[in-house]
C-alpha cells in the first residue's frame, strides 16, 4: 500500500492563488506535512512549477490526477496555508477501511454550499486510485465548460462538481481535520483568507507544534 502527500508552491497573484503574502506560513506548512508524511510512511511531493500553463497556481493541484501518482492507492492533497498538527490521526489507515473514495470536510458559507450538495472545501482532500483515474480526463473539460476560471474558487468549485457527478462515495470529516479559519481546530490550522495574517513564530511557539 502506497500513499502520498501533494502540496503546490507556486506564488500566485494576490487573492487569487494558493499563496499570498506570508511566505513564512507556507514554509512552515510544507515542514509539517513532511513530517506527518514521515509519521505515517507515505511519500511526500510538493509542485514547484506550473504544469497547466495556462491556469494559475491554484488550479495545479490538479496534477495530482495524472498518471504518474498511479503506483499510489491513496493521495493526501493539503493545501499552503493549511498546517497539520502532531496529533493528526493516519487518514491513510482510515481510507483503507471504508469504502468511499474521497474525503474531505464540508464547507459552512451559504453562498458555496448552494451550489452542490455536501459542497467541500477543496484545502484537505483525500483520493482513492479509482476516483483519480475517473476524473483524469474529465476535470479540463468541466473547468473550461463551467468557465470556473473566471470565477474565485473556480477551482473548489469544479471539485465539488467533479465529486459530486463522477465519485461513488464521499466521506465526510469533521471540522476537526480541517479548521476553515477557525483557531481551535484539533488536527490543524487552515489558515484561510484573512486569517493568514494570525501566523507568526509566537503561534507556533504558543501550539508547541
Amino acid at each position: 500500500m502506497k500513499n502520498l502527500v501533494f502540496q503546490v508552491d507556486i506564488p500566485g497573484k494576490e487573492g487569487n492563488g494558493l499563496l499570498l503574502r506570508n511566505t513564512s506560513l507556507y514554509e512552515h506548512s510544507k515542514i509539517k506535512a513532511k513530517e506527518y508524511a514521515d509519521k505515517v510512511n507515505a511519500d511526500y511531493f510538493v509542485l514547484t512549477e506550473k504544469i497547466f500553463k495556462n491556469y494559475g497556481p491554484e488550479v495545479q493541484k490538479f496534477h495530482l490526477l495524472h498518471s504518474k501518482f498511479d503506483d499510489y492507492n491513496h493521495i493526501l492533497y493539503v493545501d499552503s496555508d493549511l498546517v497539520v498538527y502532531s496529533n493528526m490521526p493516519d487518514l491513510f489507515d482510515l481510507a483503507s477501511s471504508i469504502e468511499e473514495e474521497f474525503m474531505a470536510t464540508e464547507e459552512f458559507k451559504l453562498e458555496r454550499v448552494s451550489l452542490f450538495p455536501d459542497y467541500f472545501n477543496s484545502g484537505f482532500m483525500l483520493f482513492k486510485k479509482h476516483l483519480r483515474v475517473r476524473l483524469r480526463d474529465e476535470w479540463e473539460y468541466y473547468y473550461f465548460r463551467r468557465k470556473y476560471y473566471k470565477v474565485k474558487l473556480g477551482e473548489q468549485h469544479c471539485f465539488n462538481l467533479l465529486i459530486n457527478k463522477f465519485c461513488n462515495g464521499y466521506y465526510k470529516l469533521s471540522r476537526d481535520f480541517n479548521s476553515l479559519g477557525n483557531s481551535t481546530g484539533k488536527y490543524n490550522r487552515h489558515f484561510t483568507g484573512t486569517t493568514k495574517n494570525n501566523f507568526d513564530k509566537k503561534w507556533i511557539s504558543d501550539m508547541n507544534i
